[in-house]
């Protein structure tokens, strides 16, 4: 009988570990855009403009690739400005306010985050984002470009297309973050 409890107590706490939200491992770039747009609200106005000029959508969701910055950043858009801070962290889900906890306690002050150099920087690492995000979405047309022409599926030549398209954007990407390159 001691036996069967103990067993059943391990996998009950072996359940309850795996199901405890899990802070990232890592704080890479789109963690550090997240965070620094959490920090300075009006750089994603500023941002977006750059985006704009490129003839590019403004920064969404879909451009992180992690699904807690997903999620983070489509509900911190639901963030009214006249709403209380804490009011609206206490809206959020238990993982997506430990991920908000672990993004805001890097040491990335506000006051660090002024200046034309931190708002050159953030353009850069925006484009970068951005950048990644084209990359991973290129692959994937490609791959179902060849899935469809395997197949015969007419799709192929949407997917082509849409492959060209998105090298265009790229290439003004790449060109913006050239020029932002050699002013820093």
């Amino acid at each position: 009988n001691g036996s069967r409890f103990r067993s059943r107590q391990k996998r009950v706490e072996q359940q309850e570990l795996s199901s405890a939200p899990r802070t990232p491992q890592t704080y890479a770039l789109e963690e550090h855009c997240l965070a620094t747009l959490l920090r300075r609200p009006d750089f994603l106005a500023q941002t977006d403009l750059v985006l704009s000029e490129l003839s590019l959508a403004p920064l969404r969701e879909d451009d992180f690739e992690r699904a807690e910055n997903r999620a983070l950043f489509a509900a911190w858009l639901q963030f009214d400005e006249g709403q209380d801070w804490q009011a609206w962290t206490e809206t959020l889900s238990r993982s997506l306010q430990l991920h908000l906890d672990f993004l805001l306690e890097r040491d990335l002050n506000t006051g660090d985050l002024a200046g034309g150099d931190v708002e050159r920087d953030i353009e850069r690492r925006i484009l970068q984002l951005r950048r990644k995000n084209l990359e991973r979405t290129s692959r994937d047309l490609r791959a179902l470009q060849e899935e469809a022409r395997d197949r015969g599926d007419a799709k192929a030549t949407e997917y082509a297309q849409a492959t060209i398209a998105l090298a265009r954007d790229r290439q003004r990407l790449q060109q913006a973050l050239s020029e932002r390159t050699a002013m820093a």
